[in-house]
């Protein structure tokens, strides 16, 4: 970690050298942080990391309206930095988890943890950068599309709710980008990889004078091909400008990160979302663009089916006034195919599980709740029936999952199938991501621990003919 690499990239054919040269030829005077951008580019989060990564976007909206109730509580803005108690109640975590979070977004705050124990004195002593913890989980998540990644990104800069950025939103964005990505990677402590606040600050001023430059070109361009197209341009300009705030300084309000705001004062030059997305998204080939755009790619779900899973509203945005709503997503297909819901899928995750651990598809209704340790609803039941009694008849030898969802759901394409295979990847199981894996149903009953990729999973073993009550609980809704 750390070194740079002169091997190509995986996920692009391009190295770290060549992308340094690229940048340092358009920009002569900027030194490339290779050491840093080599880490994001090619490195892997720490474990710490895992239990917020590959977050779906409603759980980041459900934890994101918790931050703002914060601040609507003591009718001010939501806190930049939160204690442990407070990032206990935004995640929803259990207590002892917080360490993990707390090592990678507050080193200080973890020693402290270490020599004084998850106590809640000490856990009211963290100090952790919400808007840096959002950006890194969201860019990370391969559950999430590309394009709702930086809605959200730019949706915690926008603090005025006007789809749009001022050089100090997105100066804001650009440090929250670049901070939360190294607090992921555990760069934080580390003072020779890490930029400065100060460097990225200039470099986020400077990239904003390049896209309103880059942005000016394109509607000087589109303005000269009519008169139509010209008036309706200066229409739309001016009506933006009279929504927007009028910004008292560039000045950065040390509490929460966020420029300050008053009145009789000159309205901000802004640029839409859009316009910083096309740039994120290397849509105008600047070369300084690179090491985001590739950022934002490499953690795109490449083969994982989350670029196809959309949203049915487009128009949804965060907002710092009132509650977001979470948006329902949905997988691009046909009218005449109905997919399932994510829940739907993690169940008939654990029913194939349960079949290949016990051995056999042919299992009864009984045997299938007993297993599942936990009561069956004639729905849930008829969602596997019939793939069960396929897959024994079709399928020679153990069956794949794939193989398995095909039977459950004959409507999907093979790219719903990709995106269904990913989903169980990562259970939530009260609040965290937990792979839960089965035990075989035994004689005696219990809790049991097992290491299963690095995380710890509980199971539930029942005794012969004792099924569960509804209070433990559904892993799939």
């Amino acid at each position: 970690m750390g070194e740079e690499r002169p091997r190509k990239l995986s996920f692009i054919d391009c190295s770290m050298d060549q992308i340094g040269t690229a940048i340092t030829s358009e920009w002569t005077d900027w030194k490339f942080n290779g050491q840093f951008w080599s880490t994001i580019l090619t490195g892997e989060p720490p474990m710490e990391f895992r239990l917020i990564g590959n977050r779906t976007l409603e759980f980041w909206i459900r934890c994101y309206n918790r931050w703002q109730d914060l601040g609507r509580k003591s009718k001010s803005k939501a806190p930049g930095k939160v204690d442990g108690l407070e990032l206990e109640m935004i995640l929803n975590f259990p207590r002892h988890r917080l360490k993990d979070i707390c090592k990678l977004f507050d080193p200080a705050g973890y020693k402290r943890l270490e020599s004084e124990g998850i106590s809640g004195p000490a856990l009211a002593r963290m100090k952790v950068s919400m808007v840096s913890l959002f950006t890194a989980g969201v860019l990370l998540s391969q559950l999430i599309a590309p394009k709702d990644k930086l809605r959200f990104i730019f949706g915690l800069a926008d603090h005025d709710d006007s789809r749009t950025l001022d050089e100090m939103q997105f100066v804001n964005f650009i440090t929250a980008f670049v901070r939360g990505l190294g607090s992921a990677f555990g760069l934080m402590s580390k003072e020779s990889m890490m930029p400065s606040l100060e460097v990225i600050r200039e470099l986020g001023r400077r990239l904003y004078d390049r896209i309103s430059a880059k942005a000016a070109e394109r509607l000087m361009s589109m303005s000269q091909s009519s008169e139509v197209t010209r008036d309706m341009l200066i229409k739309a300009i001016k009506e933006r400008q009279a929504k927007l705030e009028r910004a008292q300084s560039l000045e950065v309000d040390e509490v929460n990160g966020l420029p300050k705001y008053g009145e009789n004062v000159p309205l901000r030059q802004v640029i839409n979302y859009k316009v910083v997305e096309a740039w994120c998204f290397r849509e105008f080939k600047d070369p300084l663009a690179l090491p985001y755009a590739l950022a934002i790619e490499r953690f795109c779900a490449r083969g994982s089916g989350a670029d196809l899973y959309h949203l049915k509203s487009e128009e949804w945005f965060l907002s710092h006034s009132e509650v977001v709503e979470v948006p329902q997503e949905e997988l691009e297909t046909s009218r005449e195919v109905k997919l399932p819901d994510r829940w739907q899928v993690l169940f008939v995750r654990d029913v194939y599980e349960l079949c290949v651990e016990e051995g056999s598809f042919q299992l009864t209704f009984s045997e299938t709740e007993y297993g599942l340790r936990r009561p069956l609803t004639l729905e849930l039941w008829e969602l596997v029936a019939e793939a069960m009694h396929k897959t024994m008849d079709d399928v020679r030898g153990q069956p794949t999952f794939i193989q398995f969802l095909k039977k459950a759901f004959p409507g999907a394409k093979a790219k719903h199938l990709s995106t269904f295979e990913s989903w169980p990847l990562g259970l939530r199981c009260c609040g965290a991501a937990v792979p839960v894996r089965r035990s075989r149903c035994g004689s005696t009953g219990g809790v049991s621990v097992r290491e299963n990729g690095g995380f710890s999973s509980v199971v539930w073993r029942p005794k012969r003919g004792e099924l569960p009550s509804k209070g433990l609980g559904s892993l799939w809704c």
